[in-house]
C-alpha cells in the first residue's frame, strides 16, 4: 500500500510474495505463499549459497587471510588474519549490529575483546565498541551455540548462517543447526567458557 511503484515494478500478485534481489537489483528467487520457518530460511541459504559462490564475491579479507580461512566464497565468524584471530569475518560488528549491513571493517581500526580482534570502518565505530563491546560481539563470538552445547566445542559458525535473538547476533555451521536454535533458543543461552586455544581452526 505504502509503495505501489515497487509492487508494480516487481509484479507483486498476492501476498505474502518474497523475492531475493541482487545488489543489481535483478531477482534470485521468488515464491509466493506463508511457509514455515524452515522452509522460509532454507530458501534465503540457497540464494546466499548460490550467490556467495560466484566467482570474485570474495572481499580482501579473504585475499589476505592465511590458509585457515576457507575459500569457497564465505566467512566464518572467526577468521584468521596474518595470525590474529579476527571476529565478524573482517566485518565491521557495529555496522552488523546497528545497521544489519556487512560493511568490510580495516586493521586501521581495529580493538581486541577477550583475545578477538575486531575491524571497523572508522574512529567512531570503533570507539562506540570500546565503549560498550557486549552490545556489538556476537555470541560467544561467532562459535555456534549448537554444536557447543551438544558436543561442548568452540567452531566458528559461518557468516551466512547468522541470525539475532533478544538483539544479539548468533552464528551457526549450517542450516540445519540455526534451525534447531529457532526451535528452542533458550536451550542454547547457557554461556560456553571461551578459551582460543580451544576454537577449532
Amino acid at each position: 500500500d505504502d509503495y505501489p511503484d515497487l509492487v508494480s515494478e516487481l509484479d507483486v500478485k498476492s501476498l505474502p510474495t518474497d523475492i531475493h534481489l541482487a545488489p543489481d537489483g535483478s531477482s534470485l528467487h521468488r515464491s509466493n505463499g506463508k511457509k514455515d520457518l524452515v522452509s522460509y530460511t532454507s530458501s534465503i541459504d540457497a540464494t546466499a549459497e548460490s550467490f556467495l559462490a560466484k566467482p570474485g564475491k570474495e572481499k580482501s579479507l579473504a585475499k589476505q587471510s592465511d590458509e585457515s580461512l576457507e575459500d569457497s566464497g564465505s566467512r566464518c565468524a572467526i577468521v584468521r588474519d596474518n595470525g590474529t584471530m579476527v571476529g565478524l569475518g573482517g566485518f565491521s560488528p557495529v555496522s552488523y549490529t546497528n545497521n544489519r549491513r556487512w560493511d568490510e571493517g580495516s586493521r586501521e581500526f581495529s580493538a581486541k575483546h577477550e583475545g578477538v580482534e575486531y575491524y571497523f570502518k572508522n574512529e567512531a565505530e570503533r570507539l562506540a565498541f570500546t565503549l560498550d563491546p557486549k552490545r556489538y560481539i556476537p555470541h560467544c563470538h561467532g562459535c555456534d551455540p549448537v554444536i557447543a552445547n551438544s558436543k561442548s566445542e568452540l567452531v566458528p559458525g559461518k557468516i551466512e548462517y547468522g541470525s539475532f535473538y533478544n538483539g544479539v547476533p548468533y552464528f551457526f555451521r549450517s542450516a540445519e543447526n540455526r534451525a534447531a536454535f529457532s526451535k528452542n533458543p533458550e536451550r542454547y543461552q547457557h554461556k560456553t567458557a571461551f578459551r582460543l586455544s580451544e576454537i577449532e581452526k
